[in-house]
């Protein structure tokens, strides 16, 4: 391994900006995997009906959307549909 002194000081904030992306990926997927309610993991037991009353709502009308990110950055852009 090379010695400290003869990394150059621009890879610095190279792998403090690496290390933070790493760390916020691995904090978004912790997160997903421990309340996504369609993944069966952890201790919340199966039910096996759960894929009956997604149907039932989702031919009722009823179905609540999966929350989606909230992009702060782009507010004032509106999502339509592309027509085809």
């Amino acid at each position: 391994m090379a010695p400290m002194a003869s990394v150059p000081i621009e890879v610095y904030p190279l792998v403090g900006m690496i290390g933070c992306a790493l760390t916020f990926g691995t904090y978004v997927a912790q997160k997903e995997l421990l309340t996504d309610q369609d993944l069966r993991l952890g201790s919340r037991g199966y039910d096996k009906d759960h894929w009956q009353h997604k149907l039932e709502d989702s031919q009722n009308g009823t179905a609540v959307p999966k929350e989606r990110f909230q992009n702060v950055f782009y507010q004032h852009i509106i999502d339509t549909p592309k027509s085809s």
